[in-house]
């Protein structure tokens, strides 16, 4: 079993959080469940999710990877100890994450552990 942790920016928002939310006002039921089947999956089985759903998730670049349910696409990269942890989240709009969604993923990455390391030093 693996842990999931939500990224939250320096004034504690979580993106992720905020894209659920916004799928809840929305009404989108449908991909609502789809995001909670795949993160249950993740946690279940971590990176050997996609022998259990086939393409899943997808390496993108480095330590980002992106989860795929359904339109949405989730960013998260594996900390440590077995956690797991959602960037951000958009709707997809073409074959590929765009460029500037994979920037943004690296730097709250980056964010994350920078502010995580300090705590644990």
């Amino acid at each position: 079993m693996y842990n999931i942790d939500l990224y939250r920016t320096l004034s504690g928002d979580s993106p992720v959080q905020e894209y659920i939310d916004d799928l809840v006002k929305n009404n989108d039921e449908l991909e609502l469940t789809q995001i909670n089947v795949y993160l249950k999956l993740l946690e279940a089985h971590g990176f050997t999710i996609n022998n259990v759903k086939a393409n899943a998730i997808r390496k993108i670049r480095g330590d980002i990877w992106e989860l795929r349910p359904k339109s949405s696409r989730v960013f998260f990269f594996h900390y440590q100890n077995g956690t797991f942890v959602l960037l951000h989240a958009y709707k997809k709009q073409g074959q590929k994450a765009p460029p500037k969604e994979i920037e943004k993923a690296e730097r709250e990455m980056r964010e994350y552990r920078r502010r995580h390391n300090e705590k644990h030093n």
